[in-house]
C-alpha cells in the first residue's frame, strides 16, 4: 500500500487531498499542529470510505519536531512513496509596521519547515522512489516585489527555488519534485470581487482542479516530469497588471 504524508492536512486544501487519497486506498499520515479535532474528522471520513491512516502532530517549523515527525514514521515501520508540503501561513500588511515574530513565523513555516520535511522525510522514500509536491501559488517565478504580501511571497519564493534543487539531487534516487500553485480557489480568503474580470477563464478554482493534477503527477504518466511549477490558475496573473501587491 502507497503512503503519503501531508502537511496541514486538518483543513482546507490539505483536507481535501486527505480525504481523496485516502479514497484511493492510499495510507494518509495526516499531519496537523493544532487542529487535532479537524484531524479526527477528517480520519473518521477516510475511514468510513473502507481508506486507512493516521493521525501524525508535530510544529513543523521547529526542526526538532519535524524531525520527531519522521521518526514516529519510522517507528511504525512506514515508508513513504508521496510528500506534500501544503502547510502555508497567510496573513499580509504594511512592510513597515510588520511585526517581527509574525513574518518570522510565516518564513519558518512556509519554507523552513518544508525544507525540514523534505530533508528528513526523503530517506523514507523505498528504491521505487516517489513524489514530492511543493503547493506554492500563481505567479510564484515572476515577483518583482509585494509591499503588502512580503513574507509570504518571500516564504513561497523560497520554496520554488527548494523545488527546484531538490528536484535536481534527488533525481538519482527517482524522487520526482514538483510545485502545483493554485491561484484563487473559491475558498480562498482574498477572491477579487470581479472574477470574470481579474481571471481569463472566468471562474475561480476548485478543490478538483488541483486534486486532478495531483493524480496526474503521482501517476505512471508523469514519471519523466520534475522540477516543474504548474499553475492552476485559470489565467490570472497572465497580464502583468494583475501581479500581488
Amino acid at each position: 500500500m502507497k503512503e503519503v504524508l501531508i502537511t496541514g492536512a486538518a483543513k482546507r486544501l490539505g483536507r481535501d487531498f486527505a480525504i481523496h487519497l485516502g479514497k484511493q486506498g492510499v495510507f494518509v499520515w495526516i499531519h496537523y499542529n493544532n487542529s487535532k479535532k479537524e484531524a479526527e474528522e477528517v480520519l473518521k471520513l477516510i475511514n468510513s470510505s473502507d481508506g486507512v491512516g493516521e493521525l501524525i502532530q508535530g510544529d513543523i517549523s521547529q526542526y526538532s519536531q519535524a524531525k520527531s515527525i519522521a521518526n514516529k514514521i519510522k517507528l511504525k515501520g512506514g515508508s513513504l512513496n508521496v510528500l506534500i508540503n501544503n502547510v502555508g501561513k497567510y496573513s499580509t500588511g504594511d512592510i513597515t509596521k510588520f511585526s517581527i515574530q509574525n513574518f518570522e513565523s510565516i518564513i519558518n513555516t512556509n519554507l523552513l519547515g518544508s525544507y525540514y520535511m523534505i530533508q528528513e522525510l526523503h530517506p523514507l522514500f523505498n528504491q521505487e522512489g516517489g513524489n514530492i509536491i511543493n503547493i506554492g501559488y500563481t505567479g510564484i517565478n515572476s515577483l518583482a516585489s509585494s509591499t503588502k504580501a512580503t513574507a509570504y511571497s518571500i516564504s513561497k519564493t523560497g520554496l520554488y527555488i527548494l523545488n527546484t534543487s531538490y528536484a535536481e539531487a534527488l533525481a538519482e534516487i527517482n524522487i520526482r519534485v514538483n510545485m502545483i500553485s493554485p491561484g484563487h480557489l473559491d475558498n480562498s480568503i482574498d477572491l477579487p470581487k470581479d472574477i470574470k474580470t481579474s481571471i481569463p477563464l472566468g471562474r475561480s478554482g476548485t478543490s478538483k482542479d488541483i486534486l486532478d493534477l495531483v493524480d496526474f503527477i503521482i501517476s505512471p504518466n508523469a514519471t519523466y516530469i520534475t522540477g516543474q511549477n504548474i499553475e492552476v490558475a485559470g489565467g490570472y496573473m497572465l497580464s502583468l497588471n494583475s501581479h500581488l501587491n
